[in-house]
């Protein structure tokens, strides 16, 4: 199921929820190189669903390339603690939510459950 980002997001919550009903899922959050966009929104979807066994966040884009210093510094904005791994990779946390980014093409993405990207 591919879901294109909407205006009001309700399409998506519900799409979702449908997915849901059907057992795990996981959600992937696609961008041209996996940067910026879907780093974001990996890392804040995974801190919204933490503990939540039946989703597992990914992103992934149709290029690699890194993941973008200005990601790293949103995320330390909205009180995220961020560690510069080096070569475009940075290890994020906040609460119980610790995520490693970098960037990765759909090839490497595991397909392991029913994906809603």
């Amino acid at each position: 199921m591919l879901l294109v980002p909407p205006k009001d997001v309700r399409p998506a919550a519900e799409a979702i929820a449908a997915a849901l009903t059907k057992g795990p899922i996981q959600l992937l959050f696609v961008c041209t190189h996996n940067s910026r966009r879907s780093q974001l929104s990996e890392a804040l979807a995974a801190h919204r669903w933490q503990g939540d066994p039946r989703i597992t966040v990914r992103s992934c884009g149709t290029e690699q390339t890194a993941c973008h210093p200005s990601t790293a510094n949103a995320l330390e904005d909205l009180g995220w603690e961020v560690r510069d791994l080096g070569n475009g990779r940075f290890q994020v946390q906040r609460d119980l939510t610790t995520r490693s980014l970098w960037s990765k093409t759909l090839d490497e993405v595991p397909r392991d459950l029913p994906m809603v990207a």
